[in-house]
């Protein structure tokens, strides 16, 4: 809906589906299945406590753990904890997808 479009009808619809989808929008109606989109339009970084946003803000600068310690005065190992933390909240394997999500969200308005 957002790019323009005025209908959605799946392939495995049947096809009368697809030719009824057809008259509603030459009748000048917008067609699409219901779908809750309110999951999708959520960011994680939203999710992120303020501790790992800092962890996360700190990291898309390229610090190593000691250096995100030492920066937020807490111990490696706390760090270590934020960072699962974010990793998971983010769903990512590793710093390289967490900064590359961090940039994502930046570039769409988030955060």
């Amino acid at each position: 809906m957002a790019s323009g479009a005025a209908a959605f009808v799946s392939r495995a619809a049947p096809i009368d589906a697809l030719v009824q989808t057809c008259v509603d929008v030459a009748a000048g109606k917008m067609v699409f299945p219901y779908l809750d989109i309110r999951e999708l339009k959520t960011d994680p970084i939203a999710t992120l406590s303020r501790k790992e946003r800092a962890i996360l803000d700190a990291l898309a600068e390229g610090l190593t753990n000691k250096q995100l310690a030492e920066r937020l005065d807490i111990s490696t190992n706390t760090v270590k904890f934020h960072l699962s933390n974010v990793f998971d909240k983010l769903s990512v394997k590793n710093r390289a997808q967490a900064i590359a999500h961090y940039y994502a969200s930046q570039a769409k308005g988030g955060g």
